[in-house]
């Protein structure tokens, strides 16, 4: 009676503290042999990476990052960036021998047409409608401004901008609204058009940092970051605000290098840096956002206001989930994941339907959803499967089993008493 009265009692605390560690955080979820370049989601579980690792590399993911999918096909040289405007229609900038420029997909990444001719690098894309969208080519001291209003179909160059440094151009931009944009240098300039593009006006410089990311929230609210070239000692990451639309700048300074950044509303943001910062109040105050695994991240994307997506620079995937950690991607809901018996006081079966031949990877995650241990990672056929896991020599307390196919990615509570 003593004893079953404890066990509820232990199992009530572990639901609490599960509760109380249900907030969203970024997990490491995938691990590639690249030098990132470039991130982007069109919705919470289809994405695209860029970049290279003795060669080009491009790679699209349908499971929330879980698993990617190799679609680099005929690229010869490194790929800097990759935006799609919807589940077919995508581009990329890729520094090809003989035809460096944009080029664009119409089947979801499959196939590429070769689209702009541009060979400077182009780091960034902004899209302010499915039809109208910018590029950036850029590099030493000079930079362009090339612009669509057919969705990608045609380019043309509208503005030539002369930089006073050498450096690798124009690292991001961001349009709040259709007239309005501002992009970021290497050297260290902030620029803002007024005209939807024709004609840019540097309204911040400065000598001492490369800015790496720009984020406006609205045509006056707005957030860059900076990098201090050559940092030795302290200040190496550089945030700008401001709220009268670039006119002036508020400086903030952080340890470590500041790279990307992103608002998901008005008061909620992020910034990549040695980890991710977090604001929840227009960005006053910063605090370093909980994760599982640090380190320094270049880019980050959120589909939803929810979850989002971080790369680092050589070829780690995080993710920043509210459900502790675990995938909300469900393709078809349970798969017939099952797990019995719970509690567990010793082994676990799992059980669980395969509905095409694939590649199967079975993970256990704390309640925060970091990995302690795979539990199956090989190639299962059609069918009706049950594997035994052995929970020794984990501390009583609430678990999930993630299981990964082709298909979908599916999670299951598992209670571990002792």
């Amino acid at each position: 009676m003593i004893f079953t009265f404890l066990k509820k009692a232990i199992l009530f605390q572990f639901l609490l503290l599960t509760l109380m560690q249900a907030n969203a955080q970024w997990n490491k979820v995938y691990d590639v042999s690249l030098q990132m370049r470039g991130i982007n989601f069109i919705n919470k579980d289809t994405g695209y990476i860029c970049g290279a690792y003795e060669g080009p590399k491009l790679m699209k993911t349908t499971t929330g990052a879980y698993t990617w999918e190799d679609i680099t096909g005929s690229f010869t040289a490194q790929i800097f960036s990759v935006h799609f405007i919807n589940k077919s229609i995508g581009f990329v900038y890729c520094d090809d021998t003989g035809n460096p420029g944009i080029y664009k997909t119409t089947d979801g990444g499959s196939t590429w047409m070769f689209n702009y001719f541009s060979p400077p690098y182009i780091w960034s894309f902004s899209f302010v409608s499915p039809t109208t969208g910018y590029a950036f080519p850029g590099v030493m001291e000079y930079a362009y401004c090339v612009k669509t209003t057919d969705g990608g179909d045609t380019w043309t160059q509208i503005a030539s901008i002369t930089t006073p440094g050498e450096g690798f151009g124009i690292w991001d931009s961001h349009f709040p609204n259709e007239n309005r944009g501002y992009f970021v240098t290497d050297e260290g300039s902030v620029y803002r058009t007024l005209n939807a593009g024709i004609n840019w006006t540097k309204v911040y410089h400065t000598s001492s940092y490369s800015l790496r990311g720009v984020y406006f929230t609205s045509p006056d609210s707005g957030y860059v970051t900076g990098a201090k070239n050559d940092c030795f000692g302290s200040d190496c990451g550089l945030l700008l605000t401001t709220i009268d639309g670039g006119t002036t700048w508020q400086s903030t300074y952080f340890p470590n290098e500041c790279y990307d950044i992103i608002f998901t509303d008005s008061d909620t943001g992020y910034m990549s840096s040695s980890g991710i910062y977090k604001t929840t109040d227009k960005g006053v105050t910063w605090v370093m956002d909980t994760s599982n695994y640090y380190y320094s991240t270049v880019r980050l994307d959120f589909p939803t206001r929810n979850i989002g997506y971080a790369i680092g620079a050589y070829g780690s995937v995080l993710k920043h989930d509210p459900d502790i950690g675990v995938s909300t991607h469900n393709i078809k809901k349970s798969q017939g994941l099952m797990i019995f018996p719970i509690p567990a006081t010793g082994p676990v079966n799992i059980s669980f339907d395969i509905e095409s031949a694939s590649e199967v990877i079975i993970d256990l995650l704390s309640s925060q959803g970091i990995q302690q241990r795979q539990l199956y990672h090989g190639f299962m056929t059609i069918g009706h499967h049950t594997l035994q896991a052995s929970m020794e020599g984990l501390p009583a307390d609430i678990y999930y089993c993630r299981l990964i196919t082709r298909e979908t990615v599916t999670t299951k509570k598992i209670v571990v008493v002792r």
